[in-house]
């Protein structure tokens, strides 16, 4: 059975290794491929970070990815994924009942109140991963291709014109906000995010959630981090705000206390 893939960014490759792996002819049709740096679609502008999310459904499929990547730092790490410290802070919740994937994760630990952030009420540690896209998706393309999986560069309108295109039996919708145009989806949220990249060797991942939402992500073989951020729901903007800058340095510096 021939499957069709629409998008190729984090999603729609996980998802096209997946169905290579259940023995599936896959095809990726995508405006944008691994090497593109344009603004108008996501992955490779990611952090990027192996956060399981307290809140959202999906607890299995978050395992999964979270297993899958642990693997993927151990045994290939051409693959630019590798295993960090990671820290999460919280100002809106009280204790880690929440947290469901502590026990999922290694090495966790809950931190005494003396070492939390200021103002958080929460934190805890464990070991997770940071992903480098500009590594991981020019990687992963060549693993697909040696699956024989093959990649069509065109935009197309519609999830019936890409199975069109490609003949196929089934197409999958794997091409983020634009599902808004391709499915007709009017619950499809855009959620603006701006970093930053600092030359560092400091190489813990942390993040703080709540009140605001500032992170800290190494990226291998770069000699630095991303850092951030902000979260602004329904803002398609793609050129940089100049005024979020100092803010959000001023949030990061105080998140590792002058330690970049």
């Amino acid at each position: 059975m021939d499957v069709t893939i629409i998008g190729s960014g984090i999603i729609g490759f996980l998802s096209t290794i997946v169905l290579t792996d259940a023995h599936y002819k896959v095809a990726i049709i995508a405006r944008d491929l691994p090497g593109d740096q344009n603004q108008d679609w996501a992955s490779p502008w990611a952090g990027a970070a192996i956060y399981p999310h307290p809140d959202v459904k999906g607890q299995s499929l978050q395992t999964e990815s979270f297993k899958y990547y642990w693997a993927l730092a151990h045994g290939d790490p051409t693959s630019g994924v590798q295993v960090v410290k990671a820290t999460e802070f919280y100002d809106d919740r009280d204790d880690d009942s929440t947290i469901w994937y502590k026990r999922v994760v290694p090495r966790y630990r809950l931190h005494p109140k003396g070492e939390l952030y200021p103002g958080a009420k929460l934190g805890f540690t464990y070991q997770s991963m940071t992903v480098n896209p500009l590594v991981f998706l020019p990687w992963i393309k060549k693993v697909l291709e040696a699956h024989g999986v093959r990649f069509i560069r065109k935009q197309v309108h519609s999830i019936e014109e890409a199975k069109h295109i490609v003949k196929c039996d089934i197409a999958v919708h794997a091409s983020g906000l634009g599902a808004a145009q391709l499915a007709g989806d009017k619950d499809v949220l855009p959620i603006r995010g701006q970093t930053m990249f600092l030359e560092t060797d400091f190489d813990e991942l942390a993040m703080f959630q709540g009140s605001h939402y500032t992170y800290v992500i190494p990226r291998m073989y770069s000699g630095g981090a991303i850092v951030g951020g902000v979260s602004q729901e329904g803002n398609l903007d793609h050129n940089m705000d100049e005024s979020l800058r100092p803010d959000i340095l001023w949030r990061v510096k105080r998140l590792f206390m002058g330690r970049l």
